[in-house]
């Protein structure tokens, strides 16, 4: 919600954002997860602005490689799956593009379904 008060209608942001969610018709059983106030961040300067992108890639990878690891047969433990993720990953440091490390590792691009799955849209 990055408008000018002009642009609220005169209301203060937390009663636009009631507006918005009452026109919306949002259930009460869907909570806010991340409300106006949680964002003031975002717009403080433009480092966190686009960093923020960053920590959400971030979780979409370690989501799909936990993926991965839940689909093995040995489950979080699976010995063959730890090592391809050490081998293809950890080990890497920098010598190796890290999308091209995921791609070993999953043998594949990162597949953002795990990351709806973790937060609970899929």
């Amino acid at each position: 919600m990055h408008c000018a008060p002009a642009d609220l209608g005169g209301l203060t942001p937390l009663e636009f954002q009631a507006k918005v969610l009452a026109d919306v018709q949002l259930p009460p059983q869907i909570v806010m997860r991340h409300a106006t106030p949680h964002f003031a961040h975002v717009f403080g300067d433009d480092g966190y602005a686009s960093a923020y992108w960053s920590y959400l890639w971030a979780d979409a990878l370690v989501s799909d490689a936990v993926d991965a690891f839940k689909h093995a047969p040995g489950g979080m433990y699976d010995s063959d799956t730890a090592k391809r993720f050490f081998d293809c990953i950890l080990s890497r440091g920098n010598t190796l593009d890290p999308a091209e490390g995921f791609r070993r590792f999953r043998g594949r691009d990162v597949d953002q379904h795990a990351l709806l799955v973790k937060r609970g849209f899929a």
